[in-house]
């Protein structure tokens, strides 16, 4: 809108290149109608539109007089620009107002829709986290910090599923995707406990069950500390909480992502 008003002024100023006068103009008008469309503006977009197309029209005259001619051009159509312009600014300020609008301070926009803000490993480890992981980054930025722990939580529960199915954990009475947290958790301890008992294991997959089962007591913990708390109602998060779990999170799904490559 602020630069409709410059040009306002502007086409008052006597030119020596009209040619170039109204180029600049095109190219304004042109971002206008883009935006507006962007931004779900209709009637800011049609009212641009049809003055971009009126534009040209003068632009396609202006060329076949070349620069000797600028009056012509320019006080003929003066008041119908100037009348345009002002009907495309109140357009604006009228639908815009009609918006709300978020704002995202910029140490915040490294949050917003980011698809592998856990890094490319834990995309390629865990797809299924990766709409979570998106989520509770865009939740992060817009300050929803509880909804951010809801989808972090969510995050965690796809590696711990992921694990549960790598080292085959089964379940005789429904599918493992049906499973709460602690039976998932239970059920593969137990199977890390007996893989580790079978005799013959060499140092490096008994290293590998090693980390399992600290990755295990890690779920516990989370699941005792917050994801019950979120998942139940029982208490909510500022932006310092979510920030830090945001960070274990995104640590511990990388640790994660890591050992399952």
């Amino acid at each position: 809108m602020y630069m409709l008003e410059v040009w306002k002024y502007l086409m008052r100023v006597p030119r020596t290149k009209p040619r170039a006068t109204i180029k600049g103009l095109l190219d304004q008008v042109k971002v206008i109608e883009r935006y507006a469309g962007n931004y779900s503006l209709p009637e800011a977009r049609g009212r641009a539109k049809a003055f971009y197309t009126n534009l040209r029209c003068c632009e396609k005259i202006q060329n076949e007089l070349g620069d000797n001619e600028p009056s012509s051009i320019w006080d003929k159509n003066l008041a119908e620009f100037s009348h345009e312009i002002d009907n495309i600014n109140e357009a604006l300020r009228r639908e815009l107002a009609q918006h709300k609008f978020i704002y995202i301070s910029p140490e915040k926009r490294k949050y917003f829709k980011q698809k592998t803000a856990f890094g490319r490993d834990v995309a390629a480890a865990f797809p299924s986290a990766i709409f979570d992981i998106q989520e509770a980054g865009t939740c992060l930025s817009f300050g929803m910090n509880t909804a951010a722990v809801f989808h972090l939580m969510r995050v965690a529960e796809h590696g711990l599923r992921a694990l549960a199915k790598k080292l085959k954990v089964k379940f005789t009475t429904l599918d493992i995707s049906y499973a709460t947290w602690e039976a998932v958790i239970k059920a593969t301890e137990l199977k890390v406990r007996e893989l580790r008992e079978t005799p013959g294991r060499k140092k490096k997959k008994m290293d590998e069950l090693e980390f399992y089962q600290s990755i295990l007591l890690e779920y516990g913990a989370m699941k005792d500390a917050i994801r019950n708390v979120v998942s139940h109602s029982r208490g909510a998060y500022d932006e310092h909480q979510a920030t830090s779990i945001y960070i274990h999170v995104r640590e511990f799904m990388q640790k994660l992502a890591f050992r399952m490559k």
